[in-house]
């Protein structure tokens, strides 16, 4: 059977099913299995109100807390100094006072000329027809121009003023009589003691009760009010008295009444919301049925276990199931192999070997319980060869190094070793 294990969560993400390179495979004998109890959420009742170490049902109860909260309700002018000037618009002054003015700076412009009888440098013409050419095309001659009284006629330029820029000046009024803009600038406010102003913000403070979580109470609802009330309790009292016909002391019991003033309820708040909690059941599950429950550390302790069960000779176990980058001497100067997250393939005639691993007892005779490797691959323990899927050392040892050597010319992959000793 094999079992298929996320490379990254390190839990069961199928059995016999196909592998992808997110996942690695564990070889276990085909009645392997495993059950485990689990805690899930009962379907039927997914749901349940919390109760205390006594068996008291929980409510939820309100917490609140105090906030301040600031809000800017306006601004007012100070002296102090903020980062906001109170600026006002004012009229622009020159050197000894005056207020300034735009005044425009004209340009005259040719817009038209008009016919009048004034005499000037361009006489307005006309164009006649006098004859025609041999080709019988018009024959045009120039001349002037006459009003109806038969005076002859010029053409008189007309030109307007265009303003073409303005120059700051104490004038207040146009050449015509218009009144000039006046030069506005933005000049920080002063105060009466000439001071420069600034914006100060009004700030309104104000508290709010919020809520704030809750915490978990065994009532339901706060008693608001309480009221006086009396309350008469009868009980039973021992007394010893004289037999008369047998003169023996006796005890007898006598009914016993008081009066007790008690506080009792008489007013309660809102009921408070109930602590609900998931309604979690036990039940036992099996890894055929539900793999995805099982994690790579139960898997390999029950597989070591049984291979335990099965090596009569070994007490002990080293195994991994597969190794990572980590678990090898990165540093050893005859190391080649690839290497990664549940990788190690070995270069052509390449070798590697662990990092030193302690034992957990002393130990001279080896066994090789369980070697997936590509073939060509073998395993040497403390620089010795397995032969016949052991190795015997003179002396016990406290710790050892596993190496691994390719003997052929192609990589080749290690998956996972187990050795008993």
């Amino acid at each position: 059977m094999i079992i298929l294990i996320d490379k990254i969560t390190n839990k069961v993400v199928g059995v016999n099913s196909p592998a992808t390179p997110l996942t690695i495979s564990i070889t276990v004998p085909d009645d392997f299995d495993l059950t485990k109890e689990i805690q899930e959420v009962d379907l039927e009742k997914p749901l349940i109100q919390k109760t205390d170490s006594e068996g008291n049902l929980l409510y939820k109860k309100p917490k609140f807390k105090t906030i301040t909260i600031q809000r800017v309700v306006g601004q007012e002018e100070t002296t102090e100094v903020t980062d906001k000037p109170v600026m006002e618009t004012v009229q622009k002054t020159d050197i000894a006072g005056n207020p300034l003015y735009y005044e425009p700076i004209y340009e005259e412009r040719l817009v038209r000329y008009e016919e009048t009888t004034e005499v000037t440098d361009k006489p307005s013409y006309d164009y006649i027809v006098v004859g025609t050419d041999e080709n019988g095309e018009p024959i045009y001659e120039q001349v002037q121009r006459v009003n109806e009284n038969g005076e002859p006629l010029y053409l008189k330029p007309i030109y307007e003023k265009y303003i073409i820029d303005y120059v700051e000046s104490t004038k207040k009024f146009d050449e015509d009589g218009t009144p000039l803009q006046p030069v506005l600038v933005q000049k920080q406010k002063l105060s009466v003691n000439g001071n420069p102003l600034y914006w100060k913000d009004i700030i309104e403070v104000e508290e709010q009760v919020i809520e704030d979580g809750y915490e978990e109470v065994p009532y339901e609802r706060e008693v608001l009010e309480w009221e006086t009330k009396e309350e008469t309790i009868t009980y039973t009292v021992p007394k010893e008295e004289i037999d008369p016909e047998t003169g023996e002391t006796i005890t007898v019991y006598e009914e016993v009444q008081e009066t007790k003033t008690v506080q009792v309820p008489k007013k309660y708040g809102e009921p408070y919301e109930p602590v609900m909690i998931d309604n979690l059941v036990t039940k036992t599950v099996t890894l055929k049925e539900r793999p995805k429950e099982f994690t790579l550390e139960e898997v390999l302790i029950e597989k070591y276990k049984g291979l335990l069960e099965k090596e009569l000779l070994a007490d002990y176990i080293l195994a991994d199931c597969f190794l990572n980058e980590q678990d090898l001497d990165l540093t050893d100067p005859n190391h080649s192999a690839n290497t990664g997250l549940a990788l190690v393939q070995l270069l052509p005639y390449g070798q590697c070997k662990t990092k030193s691993i302690t034992l957990e007892v002393p130990a001279k005779e080896f066994y090789l319980i369980e070697f997936d490797a590509d073939e060509g691959v073998e395993i040497y323990l403390a620089g010795k060869k397995f032969t016949d899927n052991k190795v015997i050392l003179t002396d016990n040892i406290s710790t050892c190094t596993i190496k691994f050597v390719n003997t052929t010319d192609k990589p080749k992959m290690i998956r996972s070793y187990a050795i008993g000793y």
